[in-house]
């Protein structure tokens, strides 16, 4: 059974391994390839078919010891630097790889990857392992090995050889090469996860193990502790919706390593008015969904971070989809959405594209529509149509609603783009998704004002579903008023800013149903 990757892992296997540890962790980071100490042996002259560091498709980190195959005869070896055994109880030789499989094994069986060690110093080396031990395999499928050394116990001149020989062959990535003296933990994973329950599994040469978790952030001895002698343990009485931490050590170790973080999913439906600003961990934990099989790229979550503040309308997450060198087409579903017969609801979103190629990005298509299921088929009510988005600032669209039978809906976002290449590649961004009730005239609070964009360069969005604005007017930091404008029963107003200086401003609203809102607005 293929296992789910965990969903976030903040730790990784370079914390399991210790400062005592015969070879230090190497994770091929650092541009100097190869690392020091490290011997690389060629027989192509070509650099591109040598051993060298690459930032294509690393199996973790930034990047990965890499051998791409070439139509002549390769010998390459990677060797690490001298390390000994002596005076160790245990040894472990623990790296990860990624191989194809048509290549290297079947049909066409025209390389191989050997991994040997010397106790000569490179003089000569002795087999421990290569591909064929992984028996039947997907094509480029990531493999976290572990090797018992303990046959080479009292050695002082070990080194390990890395080596890619063939012709016409496959593309090999090694990464998170080490040896330790306590087995390493492996391959972590989630097998299963419901709103209740996760389980997750490892591989290790260890025969016993702890773990320990709890809610996002806990404090470590105030969580629940699972000691195990299999490679599994089953968190319970978890709550929907909810991030937990958890912490993992053999039985060899001192310290824990994590914090990893899992995320269980929301399956309850939400009532009106209902907004989301992808601030959760990931699409399943705030009740959304991109598992329809997408052509292309997929829909994703993301954080903005400070560097990139324009990429969100509010908060610091925002979801999009990024074109790719096919036809795609995507599909992203909102948390199910109770709704009334007969009421007329109001759908909001903010829209924008972004360039990502050296030119500017094409045939950036997104449909919105509404449907009684998370299926492309579902989606039986089409809101809006947005064709060859052109905007690269937030943009607010908003539609309307009303069901002939009460029920759960779900919103849905169908983006599909035409072939883009290095130079029109692009993504579109969607952020702060909301859908509303009519306003009741006994709670005038509950109006929601729509400010966009923000940041803004020259012309202010004001938009309220009220009857108008009593006033509004936008304050310097020092609360200077800089701009005023006279009210009106209309239900959007424009604000020109061009004229202001680059800064922070508070734009104060009062509508005609009394309802008084702030908002802090950016000037670029």
């Amino acid at each position: 059974m293929k296992k789910l990757l965990l969903l976030l892992a903040i730790a990784g296997l370079s914390n399991l391994v210790q400062a005592q540890d015969p070879l230090p962790f190497e994770g091929f980071e650092g541009t100097t390839f190869p690392p020091t100490g490290w011997v690389r042996q060629n027989t192509v002259s070509t650099p591109a078919n040598q051993w060298r560091r690459s930032t294509t498709t690393p199996i973790s980190g930034s990047a990965s010891a890499t051998v791409v195959w070439v139509a002549a005869q390769q010998d390459e070896r990677l060797i690490t630097p001298t390390f000994t055994l002596s005076g160790q109880n245990s040894a472990y030789l623990n790296f990860s790889v990624r191989l194809g499989y048509e290549y290297f094994v079947d049909p066409f069986d025209n390389c191989n990857f050997t991994v040997a060690i010397s106790t000569d110093g490179g003089t000569t080396y002795t087999d421990l392992w290569n591909e064929n031990d992984l028996g039947e395999y997907i094509d480029y499928e990531i493999f976290d090995i572990s090797l018992n050394l303990s046959a080479y116990l009292g050695q002082s001149n070990c080194k390990v050889r890395f080596r890619y020989d063939g012709n016409d062959g496959d593309t090999a990535r090694l990464d998170n090469v080490s040896v330790t003296t306590c087995p390493i933990i492996n391959s972590l994973a989630i097998s299963s996860l419901t709103t209740t329950e996760a389980v997750i599994t490892w591989d290790s040469l260890s025969t016993s193990f702890t773990v320990e978790y709890g809610p996002e952030g806990f404090t470590q001895g105030t969580g629940t502790v699972i000691n195990t002698n299999d490679e599994t343990a089953t968190f319970t009485n978890l709550t929907e919706g909810t991030a937990y931490n958890f912490y993992i050590k053999n039985s060899c170790e001192t310290v824990f390593d994590g914090p990893y973080v899992i995320y269980t999913p929301l399956v309850s439906n939400a009532n009106t008015d209902y907004s989301y600003g992808f601030e959760a961990g990931n699409f399943s934990t705030a009740g959304w969904d991109n598992t329809v099989a997408p052509s292309g790229g997929p829909w994703d979550q993301f954080l903005a971070g400070a560097a990139n503040a324009d990429f969100v309308q509010e908060g610091e997450g925002f979801a999009a989809v990024v074109g790719a060198a096919v036809d795609s087409d995507a599909w992203l579903f909102s948390r199910g959405i109770s709704l009334t017969a007969g009421v007329n609801y109001t759908v909001r979103y903010y829209l924008r594209k972004l360039n990502l190629g050296t030119g500017a990005s094409e045939n950036n298509n997104l449909e919105v529509k509404i449907g009684s299921e998370k299926t492309a088929a579902g989606q039986s009510v089409l809101l809006n149509t947005h064709e060859a988005i052109d905007f690269d600032i937030y943009e607010l669209q908003q539609a309307t609603f009303t069901p002939t039978t009460s029920g759960v809906y779900y919103v849905g976002f169908h983006s599909t783009t035409g072939i883009q290449d290095a130079a029109t590649v692009g993504a579109t961004l969607i952020d702060l998704v909301s859908v509303s009730a009519p306003l009741s005239v006994d709670n005038p609070e509950s109006a929601i004002v729509s400010v966009y964009p923000n940041p803004v360069i020259d012309l202010i969005n004001v938009s309220n579903l009220g009857t108008g604005f009593k006033a509004a007017t936008l304050t310097d930091i020092n609360g200077r008023i800089v701009k005023r404008v006279p009210g009106s029963s209309l239900q959007a107003i424009q604000i020109p800013v061009a004229d202001l200086s680059a800064g922070v401003y508070m734009l104060n609203l009062t509508t005609n149903e009394g309802a008084t809102t702030t908002f802090k607005v950016v000037k670029k």
